[in-house]
This record gives C-alpha cells, sequence and structure tokens, in this order.
C-alpha cells in the first residue's frame, strides 16, 4: 500500500467535501472517516501513520486558521503537524477545560 498516495488522495477529496461545511458537520465526518479507515486499513500501524497525516492535510486545505470552536479543537489536535494540536491543547485548556459544565458537541476520536 502506497500511503503517500492514499494520504493525497484523502486530503484531496476531504479537502472538497468539508470547505462548505461548519466545524461541528466537519467533525462529524471526520469521526465517521475515522471509523471507516480502522475498518478498512488492515495494519493498525499503517493506519496510525496515515491518519494523523490526513487530519493535518486537512486543516491546511481548509486554510487552517485559529481556533474557533471545541469541534475544531479535536479536529486539530489529531494533526500530526505540533503546532495543531498544541494550539488545540491552549484553546481546550482556556475555553473547554474552565467551563467544566460544558458538555462535548459528541463523542470524539481524540
Amino acid at each position: 500500500m502506497d500511503t503517500t498516495q492514499l494520504t493525497t488522495e484523502l486530503v484531496c477529496r476531504l479537502g472538497k467535501m468539508l470547505r462548505p461545511k461548519t466545524w461541528p458537520e466537519r467533525f462529524a465526518a471526520l469521526v465517521e472517516m475515522h471509523d471507516q479507515l480502522i475498518d478498512d486499513i488492515e495494519d493498525y500501524g499503517v493506519f496510525c501513520d496515515i491518519f494523523p497525516k490526513v487530519i493535518e492535510g486537512v486543516v491546511k486545505e481548509l486554510g487552517g486558521g485559529k481556533i474557533a470552536s471545541l469541534e475544531q479543537a479535536q479536529i486539530y489536535s489529531n494533526s500530526a503537524n505540533s503546532g495543531h494540536r498544541d494550539s488545540a491543547g491552549t484553546w481546550i485548556a482556556l475555553h473547554y477545560r474552565a467551563n467544566r459544565s460544558a458538555e462535548p458537541a459528541t463523542a470524539g476520536y481524540a
């Protein structure tokens, strides 16, 4: 399996599909994609290599940007890019954990 080609293909497809959606919609779609990829890729090590790279590419395809929602932070937290993960951790620490009564929008893959 050519993981670079698969990663590139997934980023391209997901970028186009997710661009018009909101962050909560993007998060829900990526959760579904995550679960499907686990089923489709027999080698879990390959999955663990590909998925963060796909998320990094999708974030870049969507223009990156400052985190403004929990769903966006959850997506960034799964990126292969340490800057994305750091931004997500900072946002969650400032906005979500400070408000213990807040509940995540949906179960996540983080």
